[in-house]
């Protein structure tokens, strides 16, 4: 009985150190995402950039006055675009290019800004600000809101497209929202945009710091928009769901969303038609990440779900990036990797976002302290590879890093199907021994496969009976 008692014993405490280990996992990044390149307060637009951008830009690219609201790329222009409220409200739309932030390696240069003369001439009289949240559409286009404080004759809601970083804009939807179930006077619309899709299929969704819905818009030509449904979140009863941010699961599907300084987590909310439309089905612990948190990007890669988030309403100096894994529901989402700290300003706002490129690269906009590019760690699969001379052929890919990459083996006793590129083939020799085929990236971080090619076996002499003995060499046995 005493021995049983100390085995129960022991196996309490293995699950309770399992239990806390589990729990460890989803508070504790996994990795550290690597920088590629950042642009934090201390760097002064106007001073450093000369002819290359217009008099109306020359203000700091970021600045500690809740300014540069979100952050998009355009994977068609392989471009960097920033949302700028401006310092008088009027907006801009900041342009960089995704290599180093700059035009050139040597000095903080962007490309440019949008034409925003179309924000001049249809500009909302009781808009709190004519520009305040931008999103890039599958097809290159680019679309904007303004941020305004009930949707009133007086304060119409705006959407602004462009067709590329160098076309002038124009207005995709202008008025105010007669129908659906709308909050008050007084409520914010435009402090949260999401564009998906492409062309005729594109879809728009607005929400607000104080709203009990979500706004969906959707176009028949695929350049001017009307307001498709409203989607009343958690039956009306709690404002500010998808107040900060919108990331759409996939087109016409579920969305996960932030909300503003109002204690909310990060919620998906339904599309699905029936009695959940609308309903917060799913939600990030608590324990992953707090509540209050920029940004809602949703984005899969290598067989994960993923959701981008940033430090919202929080004190400084806890300002940085997360990268969350919501493969398994929101419930047992895990901390992937976290940046480092990028600022020591509180983003009080809790605005920002985040966004991804066609290369899996990670981009932040924390407003009040930098916005940037970053990778997770590279990585190879599989890592291991065992089999024999001339027999197959077995296919490799990279996973996260910065690419372009390149791909080695050495000493060379099988082949690689070519040297560039996310994916390979290793075809083995006709000769047995190990090789190590080295993955690398454009950052010079590396990852090696160990490949184990063993001789081909002999077959084996048959076994020789002797008048009641078997001789299995080099032992005999008797036979009884």
């Amino acid at each position: 009985m005493k021995k049983l008692n100390i085995v129960i014993c022991l196996s309490l405490m293995v699950i309770m150190i399992s239990s806390f280990a589990m729990a460890q996992s989803t508070s504790t990044a996994q990795f550290q995402l690597n920088p590629v390149w950042y642009v934090g307060t201390t760097f002064n637009l106007s001073s450093a950039v000369g002819s290359l951008w217009t008099s109306n830009t020359a203000v700091a690219l970021m600045s500690i006055s809740n300014s540069q609201r979100q952050i998009d790329i355009s994977t068609v222009e392989n471009k960097v675009i920033i949302a700028d409220k401006g310092a008088s409200g009027l907006g801009m739309i900041f342009v960089a290019n995704t290599l180093n932030g700059f035009t050139t390696g040597n000095g903080y240069q962007g490309i440019g800004s949008l034409d925003t003369t179309v924000l001049i001439s249809t500009s909302s009289t009781g808009a709190t600000y004519n520009l305040d949240k931008a999103r890039v559409a599958a097809d290159g286009a680019i679309y904007a809101t303004n941020l305004t404080l009930g949707i009133t004759a007086a304060a119409n809601l705006v959407i602004y497209r462009w067709a590329n970083t160098t076309s002038a804009g124009t207005v995709a939807f202008y008025g105010v929202i007669t129908t659906g179930v709308l909050p008050g006077t007084g409520v914010r619309f435009g402090d949260a945009l999401a564009v998906d899709g492409a062309g005729t299929g594109t879809e728009i969704y607005i929400g607000g710091s104080g709203a009990n819905c979500i706004l969906k818009f959707t176009s028949s030509n695929g350049t001017a928009f009307t307001l498709n449904s409203v989607i009343t979140t958690s039956g009306g009863a709690i404002a500010g769901i998808g107040g900060n941010d919108i990331g759409p699961v996939s087109v016409g599907g579920n969305l996960w969303t932030s909300g503003p300084s109002n204690g909310l987590l990060t919620q998906l909310v339904s599309q699905a038609p029936g009695a959940n439309y609308g309903l917060s089905i799913d939600t990030i612990a608590s324990n992953v990440v707090t509540a209050n948190e920029a940004g809602a990007k949703y984005f899969t890669a290598y067989g994960h779900n993923y959701v981008l988030k940033g430090d919202g309403n929080v004190a400084a100096p806890a300002i940085k990036g997360y990268l969350v894994d919501v493969t398994n529901g929101g419930t047992n989402a895990l901390l992937v990797a976290t940046t480092q700290f990028l600022g020591i300003t509180a983003n009080a706002n809790g605005t920002g976002g985040a966004a991804i490129d066609a290369n899996n690269a990670l981009y932040f906009c924390l407003t009040n302290n930098a916005y940037g590019k970053f990778t997770m760690p590279l990585s190879v699969s599989p890592t291991t590879i065992a089999g024999k001379p001339n027999s197959g052929s077995t296919p490799i890919s990279a996973q996260w890093g910065l690419a372009p990459y390149t791909w080695a083996v050495h000493p060379g006793i099988g082949s690689i199907s070519t040297t560039a590129g996310a994916n390979i083939t290793y075809s083995p020799g006709s000769t047995y021994g190990t090789d190590t085929i080295t993955l690398t990236d454009s950052n010079g971080s590396s990852a090696n496969v160990i490949v184990t090619i063993s001789p081909t076996s002999a077959p084996l002499a048959p076994e020789k009976v002797q008048e009641g003995f078997i001789r299995s060499e080099p032992v005999w046995t008797f036979m009884e």
